[in-house]
Order: structure tokens, then sequence, then C-alpha cells
């Protein structure tokens, strides 16, 4: 059985959260949607979410 978790985040492709979602959870850009909403959105990943010594917030 594999384990791998992974976690999925959409935000704004001009959101300075983008940052703190690479920082805690290790997510990378994988996809970009051009004018869904009022601006680009982008789709980020985070892999191998348990296998880092990561904490994340509540």
């Amino acid at each position: 059985m594999v384990n791998d978790k992974k976690i999925v985040v959409t935000t704004r492709a001009d959101n300075h959260a983008q940052r703190l979602y690479r920082k805690v959870l290790g997510a990378e850009i994988e996809a970009s949607i051009s004018g869904l909403y009022s601006a680009d959105e982008v789709i980020m990943v985070a892999r191998d979410i348990g296998k880092q010594n990561q904490v994340l917030p509540y």
C-alpha cells in the first residue's frame, strides 16, 4: 500500500499566499488557468506530505 499524501491548492496567480504554500507545504505550481475568475488561477501541488519534518498550521 502506498501512503503518498498530496495537497492540492488553488489560488490567484498574483496572490502572495503562494509563497506560504511553497514554504510551509513545499507546493509547486503544476498548472495555470487563464481568465477563470477575475485573474489567472494557479493549481499548486504539495507531494510527500508527512515524509518531511513539517508542522502544518491549523
